[in-house]
């Protein structure tokens, strides 16, 4: 509080800072635009030359890079998974924790990758706030989760 005249600061900081006056963008290109703006604000060179980005031949070489290590490591996960789960014969200790991996690995291959692929490509998110922080708390978790998991089996030898 401001002891002068009883006003809060965040008041004070709004009277002297305003928001835009302008309209509030609703729709996905209204983003785009606002994004291209902001970032076009912080540099003024191109990242690549002949398009604001990369070119289009580097996006499709990302784009089926991750498609392989998606799904590879999806389907090399599962079938760990449905090893261990079908052999009796091999359910022991270290193979749970092996197996708490190849979930992780498999949620990672799953949620993860996806996520992070479409970022890469696109540098904007149109899915709003709310999965914005899901799907950035899931890939919080299947990290952690991995890493949990590789320790896990650390210890136990």
């Amino acid at each position: 509080m401001d002891s002068e005249n009883g006003t809060s600061l965040s008041e004070v900081a709004a009277s002297r800072y305003p928001r835009s006056s302008g309209p509030r963008p609703t729709s996905c290109s209204d983003l785009r635009l606002l994004f291209k703006k902001i970032n076009n604000f912080f540099r003024d060179e191109e990242i690549l030359p002949s398009t604001e980005y990369s070119t289009p031949e580097l996006g499709y070489i990302i784009t089926m890079a991750y498609a392989i290590v998606i799904i590879v490591g999806a389907i090399g996960n599962m079938l760990t998974v449905i090893s261990v789960v079908r052999n009796p014969q091999m359910r022991t200790t270290r193979n749970f924790f092996i197996v708490n991996l190849a979930l992780s690995d498999f949620l990672i291959c799953t949620i993860t990758a996806p996520t992070t692929l479409y970022t890469v490509l696109h540098m904007f998110w149109p899915f709003g706030s709310g999965l914005c922080k899901i799907a950035g708390s899931l890939q919080g978790f299947n990290v952690f989760l991995s890493t949990f998991s590789i320790t896990a089996i650390a210890l136990d030898r």
